[in-house]
């Protein structure tokens, strides 16, 4: 008998966000101090955090976990961006390499 897993969605299966989807995805999670803001007393409060997101999937009709994910997803592409171009000026490289 094989193993199974769990049938949990792949990630890899959420659809991209759009440009607009994306902006207003940043807008709702500035909005909630509980999800980024680390010395909040709501950010230490899993709970809130996960009512924070339950409202956000609501809003742009997303599940948590994909909302969510949309969320780190544009973190990371932000924070190597920012790498990238950090990157360039400490070495001299033209804008063009980045």
């Amino acid at each position: 008998m094989e193993n199974e897993l769990p049938n949990v969605p792949n990630r890899r299966n959420y659809e991209k966000l759009n440009v607009e989807q994306s902006l207003r995805l940043i807008a709702e999670v500035e909005r909630r101090l509980a999800l980024w803001q680390k010395r909040s007393e709501f950010y230490k409060n899993g709970i809130r955090r996960r009512d924070a997101w339950t409202e956000i999937g609501g809003l742009l009709d997303l599940t948590v976990e994909e909302a969510s994910y949309q969320w780190r997803k544009l973190l990371t592409s932000y924070r190597t961006y920012k790498s990238k171009l950090r990157k360039s000026q400490q070495s001299g490289a033209g804008t063009h390499q980045i």
